[in-house]
């Protein structure tokens, strides 16, 4: 679903004012759908679920009909009350309307501000098992050989509501193969590339493992990008190599959802041998607890370990909070340290901001370190041994005049980068400026 008439409803299931679940169609009946965690900190696309709808084009306009079942979200039985809002999309007026008001420097993820249904204490979601089973088996003989070289490979992917809120998925030497394939860019830079998770078994609330700051909210854009200096869990690190190419998984383990109050994810992998990469198991622990509104405080546990008795390990703890604070002001902040057999020293990292999103102006600062002894084999990071200093400020006017030009909206906006290393040496800066331009035809 591109730029064109577009409906969208978004699902708090837990009514924790922060998390949902996103359908959206066109008058062509289209599905688009997604998970939202943090109120759009993370947006899930690749989160598939089952549910359908049908549309018709009338004479003065179109219609459209959802059936979204019970079994494709994720509930507490009896729990509160959900939240729900419904957003349209008219490209002809270049509008964007909502059931429930949300100012125009957010999104429908803005559950916050989602208004609420009533009487569905009585919703059950059945019983949600998936099993998905595979063989794969081959013969080749080479040109002009007389012998057949045979393989035979089985696998099988399991996912099961333990209970309406928990959601365990298992897996037994899967099979990556419908993935979709990672595009293909040129790297220009000095740093490894980031490409995004597309492989079923860690996309389901991925969101549950995320830690840190989301970029601005772009509305060209919505979905916004892990932060550039440090993702904490990078979930392909598991099962491929730096270069992208695949190690056998033996089995692994997901649990993901809410218990007891806390919005928990738990993760454990065991890889194979390939090559010169030997047997590891990968684990991940996260849990998040609900504060006062649209807060919560949390923390995390990784570790690396090899199977084979070399001793060689990596371990990533810590603590983050997400404070909102008055005035449309979010607080986000996290504190992690690394321990590597043999290393010692700077193993800390932190980072810490402030942002403010309205209709007129929007702002962030933040400052982060990564000590230079800072290691995380299961995360994504470009440097080490840096300080970096952030503004990111813009603002959006809209006027009758400028409207009555063709003209929308105004962006100007400014975006600065500052690193130094520990002793306060700049090491490398960026600048970036614009002057953004949106038109009344949506151009």
């Amino acid at each position: 679903i591109g730029d064109e008439d577009s409906f969208e409803v978004i699902l708090d299931t837990f009514g924790d004012r922060r998390n949902g679940f996103e359908f959206a169609t066109n008058p062509a009946g289209a599905h688009a759908d997604q998970q939202v965690t943090n109120e759009g900190k993370d947006t899930n696309v690749s989160w598939d679920a089952v549910w359908f709808v049908k549309t018709a084009i009338v004479r003065d306009g179109w219609t459209v009909e959802m059936a979204i079942p019970f079994r494709s979200l994720r509930f507490e039985v009896g729990g509160p009350a959900w939240g729900v809002n419904f957003g349209r999309h008219l490209r002809r007026k270049n509008e964007v309307d909502y059931w429930a008001p949300v100012p125009r420097a957010y999104t429908l993820a803005r559950v916050s501000l989602a208004g609420t249904i009533d009487g569905l204490t009585e919703a059950q979601p059945g019983r949600n098992l998936q099993v998905k089973p595979f063989l794969l088996g081959s013969s080749v003989r080479p040109t002009g050989g007389t012998a057949f070289d045979h393989s035979l490979d089985a696998g099988i992917d399991l996912k099961y509501g333990v209970t309406p809120a928990l959601t365990l998925d298992i897996t037994g030497r899967p099979d990556f193969a419908q993935a979709e394939a990672d595009e293909q860019t040129v790297n220009l830079t000095q740093f490894s590339q980031f490409f995004p998770e597309k492989r079923g078994f860690f996309l389901e609330n991925a969101g549950l493992f995320y830690v840190g700051d989301a970029a601005r909210n772009n509305r060209i854009n919505p979905t916004p990008s892990p932060d550039e200096d440090l993702l904490l869990f990078f979930s392909r690190r598991i099962g491929l190599s730096p270069s992208g190419s695949p190690i056998p998984i033996a089995a692994g383990a997901r649990l993901t959802g809410r218990a007891a109050g806390f919005t928990v994810g738990a993760l454990n992998v065991q890889t194979e041998r390939s090559g010169a990469t030997l047997p590891t198991n990968y684990t991940m622990l996260r849990a998040r607890r609900n504060i006062r509104g649209a807060s919560d405080i949390g923390a995390l546990f990784m570790s690396r370990q090899s199977t084979t008795g070399s001793g060689d390990w990596n371990r990533v703890y810590g603590v983050d909070a997400n404070i909102r604070l008055p005035g449309n002001i979010d607080w986000s902040s996290y504190v992690v340290n690394s321990a590597t057999p043999g290393v010692r020293g700077a193993t800390g990292a932190w980072r810490t901001s402030l942002n403010h999103e309205g209709d007129y102006f929007h702002g962030k600062i933040g400052a982060m370190e990564l000590g230079r002894d800072f290691r995380d084999d299961m995360g994504y990071y470009r440097r080490v041994g840096a300080r970096k200093w952030l503004l990111d400020t813009g603002i959006r006017p809209r006027s009758a005049a400028m409207k009555a030009k063709g003209i929308r909206e105004l962006h100007p906006h400014l975006t600065w980068n500052y690193y130094t290393n520990p002793s306060g040496r700049m090491i490398a800066k960026s600048l970036h400026s614009g002057f953004s331009f949106f038109f009344n035809n949506g151009a």
